[in-house]
């Protein structure tokens, strides 16, 4: 809804859209870091760039990995890693799970 400023309200920019609603898998949120910095650091473990530099991180999915890349939707992406690794979120992974 727009605000007197002919811009969103700060509600609209705190709301889960279509793309970014964790639908069932919300609860995997619980026990991530609210500070900002922590939570980069969680993320980034995470999520791996596909043509990240290798000799830095020692890893590079195989190839019968590379569809994940067009996984878009948060749900399917809490889903994913999930299956790779059911520990809470805020725990480090190795770069293949």
């Amino acid at each position: 809804m727009p605000d007197d400023r002919g811009g969103e309200s700060p509600a609209y920019y705190a709301s889960h859209g279509a793309i970014t609603g964790p639908g069932p898998r919300a609860a995997d949120f619980a026990g991530l870091p609210a500070d900002v910095r922590a939570l980069t650091r969680a993320v980034q473990g995470l999520v791996f760039h596909y043509m990240a530099d290798e000799t830095i991180l020692g890893w590079r999915p195989p190839k019968d990995r590379l569809p994940e890349i067009d996984t878009r939707r948060v749900r399917a992406m809490l889903a994913r890693l999930a299956a790779l690794d059911p520990r809470p979120l805020g725990e480090a992974r190795p770069p293949e799970r």
